[in-house]
């Protein structure tokens, strides 16, 4: 089988395509191509959502106007999987051109439904053809992990080991120098008050001066794990840290919460200020729920409160991956 990954700017995105190629690449043979999207500047959304409605005799010029791709670029592969609104129209016309399926990763809001062959949302909303509700996909094998020390009283986060995932400023939430300066101070503090032992990535949205401050604050730290710098080491450099007992994310990156949740860590979400409501908004109230999420503002966070809220978190059970090859079955009977 032949797959073609359409890949954004955005690594998460990128990301819960790989989720969903690894669980086909563990039932069958697989070729996988990555294939970066980039939509010309006259083709924003809207134009690119208007454009889906032509007719699909089409489909080459507007794959050649929007994205500068070829049918040669695109031709022979039996599925083709995309995540990030800019990916959706090309997936859309590779499938009109080439009669492959599209699968999509999230909601695809302003585009017919019946262009896709799958459409993964992780929260329920109005029943559309061929939508189907499941985990967000994620790569990460979570049997490469030990089981997490339990965390169960303030005394058993003393040494613990906890990884900081980092995002940065999203269309949904905002994140100001004031906003690190308040998680710079709560991670010194944590360390100094709870004994934590903490590793941090940053990801491609983390700023030049967010990065540079946590990593002076990791340099002050007197029991510090690992710093991974994603600027420096790349993608996937911060999948080992997974490991760790707890899993802190910055809540702007949904795809760094479901990469914690399949390791099968607790997984406690650091709010900035908020900037529109969203569906994902849904998504963490739905985690919450479930008991093994917890998403606590940056402002006026204490270390007190953190480890009220990390002992009460039951690790997670459901394993993400067995609904999510459900899902892809009967698009997979078909190729």
């Amino acid at each position: 089988m032949r797959i073609l990954i359409l890949a954004d700017r955005r690594t998460g995105h990128v990301r819960q395509c790989l989720g969903l190629l690894r669980l086909i690449e563990q039932d069958r043979p697989v070729e996988a191509v990555e294939l970066p999207v980039r939509p010309h500047a006259l083709a924003p959304d809207l134009v690119r959502r208007l454009i889906s409605a032509l007719p699909a005799e089409s489909a080459d010029a507007f794959l050649s106007h929007c994205y500068g791709l070829q049918p040669s670029d695109v031709s022979g592969f039996d599925l083709v999987i995309g995540s990030g609104r800019p990916t959706i129209l090309a997936g859309v016309l590779i499938s009109r051109l080439t009669g492959a399926h599209f699968i999509y990763c999230g909601r695809a809001s302003g585009y017919d439904p019946k262009d896709f062959a799958l459409v993964l949302v992780p929260y329920r909303g109005e029943p559309l053809p061929h939508y189907v509700v499941a985990p967000i996909p994620s790569p990460v094998d979570p049997d490469t992990f030990a089981v997490p020390k339990p965390l169960t009283s303030l005394e058993s986060l003393s040494g613990a080991a906890v990884t900081l995932l980092v995002g940065g400023p999203s269309s949904r939430r905002g994140w100001s120098m004031p906003d690190w300066g308040r998680l710079a101070y709560f991670i010194a503090a944590a360390e100094h008050e709870l004994g934590i032992r903490w590793s941090i990535a940053t990801s491609p949205r983390t700023p030049d001066s967010a990065r540079g401050l946590l990593a002076a604050t990791f340099s002050t730290l007197e029991q510090g794990g690992k710093f991974v710098d994603f600027h420096r080491e790349g993608p996937g450099s911060a999948d080992a840290l997974l490991g760790a007992d707890l899993i802190c994310v910055t809540s702007d990156s949904t795809s760094m919460i479901a990469d914690g949740l399949t390791a099968r860590r607790c997984v406690i979400g650091l709010q900035s200020r908020r900037l529109k409501a969203s569906r994902d908004d849904q998504f963490l109230a739905d985690l919450t729920a479930e008991g093994s999420f917890a998403d606590l503002p940056v402002a006026g966070l204490t270390p007190a409160r953190f480890a009220q809220t990390a002992i009460r978190l039951v690790p997670p059970k459901r394993d993400p991956r067995p609904s999510l090859k459900a899902a892809l079955a009967p698009i997979l009977a078909m190729v």
